[in-house]
């Protein structure tokens, strides 16, 4: 990670309300990159402020790993791989323009046609298609089938972060919560918080 990164992570981290109190008793020495006791802190103090630094950079690796494969580039097999979905694209029969990654869709047309699409609860087909002024549902791509083709289950990963993310003031608050939790055990709702503030992030 890249030295100004990593002091803008460490400076996140030591704004953490289980974090904080123990600042005071510790100095970070940026060439090992670890917290060392400063004035009464304790081998126990040490241990549970330098795990929990580990355990807050592998998080944030986590969380840019999964910006960065939300962003990587279609491969030359005609496969969009799009976080743990793929789409693969039968005899060639989709445009080109139509291999719109969904995060990208959102930047530029907003969330609320996912949204609407995803209202339709009768419809469980697997591909979204997305017209200029209407909405299509297939299992199977046509050729020229609509402007947009988007795999159900990535549209539904999109607009799941929006309610997680929607649930706290800010995203800042979101991955505050979510950080938060890791230091409280609870992984699987900071796992889901997280993922889902990676997943709006890749969509501003």
């Amino acid at each position: 990670m890249p030295i100004q990164d990593l002091q803008r992570l460490r400076l996140a981290f030591e704004q953490l309300s289980e974090i904080a109190p123990l600042i005071k008793h510790a100095t970070y020495a940026k060439d090992v990159n670890k917290y060392f006791d400063k004035n009464g802190l304790g081998e126990k103090g040490l241990f549970f402020l330098n795990g929990a630094w580990w355990a807050y950079q592998e998080q944030q690796k986590k969380i840019d790993a999964a910006i960065e494969y939300l962003y990587q580039p279609s491969n030359e097999n005609n496969d969009v791989k799009i976080d743990n979905a793929r789409f693969v694209l039968e005899n060639g029969c989709i445009e080109d323009e139509q291999l719109m990654k969904p995060n990208e869709y959102v930047k530029q047309y907003g969330v609320d046609t996912f949204r609407l699409a995803l209202s339709c609860s009768m419809n469980k087909k697997k591909y979204i298609i997305v017209y200029d002024d209407e909405l299509d549902f297939t299992d199977v791509v046509k050729p020229r089938h609509g402007k947009f083709v988007f795999p159900r289950k990535d549209v539904e990963r999109i607009v799941q972060a929006w309610d997680v993310v929607g649930q706290y003031k800010s995203l800042d608050e979101a991955r505050k919560q979510g950080q938060g939790l890791v230091f409280s055990g609870r992984d699987g709702d900071a796992h889901r918080i997280l993922n889902a503030v990676a997943t709006y992030e890749s969509c501003l």
